[in-house]
C-alpha cells in the first residue's frame, strides 16, 4: 500500500516582453536587435524555447547593455528549464535555469524553481539554501514553503517541516489535502515522546518508538531485509536512489492512529519515508520482509518517475512481485475470489487502492495487479517495467497509454485481453 504525493509546479515565470528604448533603434545595429527581440518574443510565445534563446542572444551581442533585452533571454532560459524539469530532464533543467540565473540572479520565481529542481534531484540541503533565499524576496510564495517543507522531511527534520508546510498551508488554506493529511501524520510522530534511531545502514535509517520493547533488538534484521532489498529492486528497473530513506516502526494500534489507513494495510510510503505496521516480529519475519521490500519498491517507483503519476495496478503490480508474490500464488487468489467474471475493469486500478473498503477486494485488486505485472515481466522482461514507469514523466502525447505502448511494443487493451487468455490454461 502507497500514499503518494506530487508536487505542484504551476507558478508562472515572469515574462518580460518590454520593447527596447527608441534611442537604441535609430542605428542599424539597434534596428536589427529590435527585430530579434520582437521575433524572440514571438518564439517564446510559441514555446519554441531553443529558437527564442538563439534570437535574444543574437540581438544582446548586438545590444549587450540593454537590460530588456537581458530579461528576455532570462525568460526564455526560465521557460525552457522548467518545461525540462516537468519532463523529468532534470540535468538538462539546470543548466538551462544555471543560465537564466547567470542574466537575472535575483529573481524569487527562478530561486523558487531552481530549489524546486535541487530537491527533485535529491541534493535537499542545497535546496533548503536556495528555497529560503528565494523565500526572503517573495515570503508569500506558498509553493515555496510546501517545498521547503519537503527538503527538511527527506532530511527528517520534523520540526522544520511542520513549520514550513504550517506556513504554506496558512497562505493558501484548505487547498491542498494530500499535503494536510501528511502533515497530520509527521504532527502524530512527533507526538512520541520516545522515538529514537534504532540503526542505521548505508541507505536506510531505522526509527522506532523506544516505548516498545524489542524495536531495538530487531533493527540488525530489519536493516538487512532492506538492503537485500534495495539490491534486487534497484536492478530489477534500473535504478539506484542515493538519498538514505528513513523506515519507522510501529505498533499495529500507532499505526492505525498515525496513518490513519484501513484496517488491511500494514505499511505505507508517502513520498518520503516508509511506514510499518509491526507485530510479533520473530513469528512474523517473512511478512515483515515482504512488506518493508514492498514500500520500498513504491519508493524507487516514485523516484524512477520523478514524481509523476504511477497507476496504482503497476505500482502496486510491481511492490507484489519485488515482495515475492510469484504468478501462480496470484492466480490462485483470483481463482478463489471469483475468477474471470470478478477482474476489475484495470481503469478502476488507475487510483490508489484506498478507495477499497473490503480485504476481500482489496485482496484481488492486488491478485490482479500482480499477476498482469507478471505477465508483463515474462513478456518483456522487468526492465521493460522500469523503462514504462521512467517513461511517465514525459509520456508520448501526454498519454499513459501511448507510453504503455512504446514501452512494451503492444496497446495496453490487447496486452490485457492477453493476459486475459492465459487464465484459462
Amino acid at each position: 500500500m502507497k500514499t503518494l504525493l506530487t508536487f505542484f509546479l504551476g507558478v508562472s515565470l515572469l515574462f518580460w516582453s518590454m520593447p527596447l528604448a527608441i534611442s537604441q533603434q535609430e542605428t542599424s545595429p539597434g534596428k536589427k536587435a529590435v527585430e530579434l527581440n520582437r521575433e524572440g518574443i514571438r518564439l517564446l510565445e510559441a514555446k519554441q524555447y531553443h529558437e527564442a534563446i538563439k534570437a535574444f542572444q543574437a540581438a544582446l551581442d548586438l545590444l549587450s547593455k540593454n537590460e530588456n533585452i537581458r530579461n528576455n533571454l532570462a525568460s526564455a532560459y526560465s521557460h525552457l528549464g522548467v518545461s525540462l524539469l516537468k519532463s523529468g530532464r532534470f540535468s538538462d533543467s539546470r543548466r538551462a535555469l544555471n543560465q537564466a540565473a547567470a542574466l537575472t540572479p535575483d529573481s524569487a520565481n527562478l530561486l523558487y524553481y531552481r530549489g524546486f529542481l535541487a530537491f527533485k534531484q535529491g541534493r535537499y540541503r542545497e535546496s533548503i539554501r536556495i528555497l529560503k533565499a528565494s523565500l526572503k524576496k517573495d515570503p508569500e510564495n506558498a509553493h515555496a514553503w510546501t517545498s521547503l517543507g519537503h527538503s527538511y522531511y527527506r532530511l527528517d527534520q520534523l520540526k522544520d517541516t511542520l513549520n514550513a508546510w504550517d506556513k504554506a498551508m496558512a497562505l493558501n488554506p484548505g487547498e491542498d489535502k494530500a499535503l494536510r493529511k501528511l502533515r497530520n501524520q509527521v504532527k502524530a510522530e512527533t507526538a512520541f515522546t520516545e522515538v529514537f534511531l534504532a540503526g542505521r545502514s548505508r541507505h536506510f535509517r531505522l526509527k522506532a518508538d523506544g516505548s516498545r520493547p524489542g524495536f531495538d533488538r530487531v533493527a540488525s534484521e530489519v536493516l538487512l531485509y532492506l538492503e537485500q532489498g534495495y539490491d534486487k529492486v534497484c536492478a530489477d528497473l534500473g535504478y539506484y536512489p542515493a538519498e538514505v530513506v528513513t523506515v519507522v516502526l510501529y505498533t499495529r494500534k500507532d499505526f492505525r492512529r498515525v496513518t490513519g489507513t484501513h484496517h488491511w494495510v500494514g505499511g505505507t510510503f508517502d513520498g518520503s519515508r516508509i511506514r510499518l505496521a509491526v507485530r510479533d516480529f520473530q513469528d512474523h519475519k517473512e511478512a515483515i520482509r515482504r512488506a518493508l521490500v514492498h514500500e520500498f519498491t513504491h519508493m524507487v517507483v516514485h523516484r524512477l518517475a520523478g514524481g509523476a503519476r504511477v497507476s496504482a495496478w503497476i505500482n502496486e503490480g510491481i511492490a507484489r512481485v519485488e515482495e515475492g508474490i510469484g504468478d501462480q500464488e496470484a492466480r490462485n487468489t483470483i481463482l478463489k475470489l471469483g475468477g474471470k467474471r470478478a477482474l476489475f475493469p484495470l481503469a478502476k486500478l488507475e487510483r490508489p487502492f484506498s478507495w477499497l473498503v473490503s480485504a476481500v477486494d482489496a485482496r484481488r485488486a492486488y491478485a490482479q495487479s500482480c499477476s498482469f505485472t507478471h505477465f508483463l515481466i515474462q513478456s518483456f522482461t522487468t526492465r521493460g517495467v522500469g523503462r514504462y514507469i521512467r517513461m511517465l514523466r514525459d509520456p508520448p502525447k501526454g498519454s499513459a497509454l501511448a507510453a504503455f505502448r512504446k514501452s512494451f511494443g503492444i496497446e495496453r487493451k490487447e496486452a490485457m485481453r492477453r493476459w486475459k487468455a492465459t487464465l484459462d490454461e
